[in-house]
């Protein structure tokens, strides 16, 4: 039987020669790996101008000067029959009645803290001595710097009502630019819309 494997043994030697057995893991690594490391200097060119591109357009938007700050206004609508108390962005806290719609930035910027007012609201205006706050309504503005007040401006009434509780205010009609009127703590001014 020793000798019948030894017989075997020179065959098979041929016959794995003739097949040529070079299937070994590392040849068979190398294959695989040759596709991959032909597109390698076209990846990287592909990065290289997508990179390029990508730092190009940030400087050019930032030596432009594009101020890419983003306006948000919001509109408080209150229902007839409820009220509505909000906090506005720089701590004011204001209490809108039924039927009024309170407009204003979702977050103060500038030189002045500007709101619209069509209804009935109290406002407990947060102090900045730097930054006035203003209410606008159809028929009158209001500036104050930090104070406590409320204003019925309803479109369809008749007069529009700036009652002050604390502090003082300047009241601007709008159709008279050059007319201020100042307000201390505990006065009223009825101011007649068809005026």
């Amino acid at each position: 039987s020793q000798d019948m494997d030894d017989s075997k043994e020179p065959v098979f030697n041929r016959i794995r020669g003739k097949i040529k057995m070079d299937n070994s893991p590392a040849d068979v690594k190398k294959r695989r790996l040759k596709p991959l490391f032909r597109y390698m200097p076209v990846a990287s060119v592909m990065l290289a101008i997508l990179i390029s591109g990508l730092v190009f357009i940030y400087f050019l938007g930032y030596r432009s000067g594009v101020n890419n700050i983003v306006y948000a206004e919001v509109e408080t609508v209150v229902p007839y029959g409820t009220i509505s108390k909000l906090i506005l962005s720089d701590g004011t806290k204001v209490v809108l009645n039924g039927g009024s719609i309170l407009t204003y930035p979702a977050s103060f910027t500038g030189k002045h803290r500007r709101v619209n007012l069509s209804g009935e609201g109290f406002f407990d205006v947060a102090k900045n001595e730097n930054i006035p706050f203003i209410v606008h309504s159809a028929k009158l503005s209001v500036k104050v710097l930090g104070t406590r007040f409320s204003m019925k401006a309803y479109e369809e009434d008749k007069h529009t009502t700036l009652t002050l509780e604390t502090g003082k205010v300047s009241a601007l009609p709008v159709e008279c630019k050059e007319e201020v009127i100042i307000l201390e703590s505990d006065q009223q001014l009825i101011y007649d819309n068809k005026t």
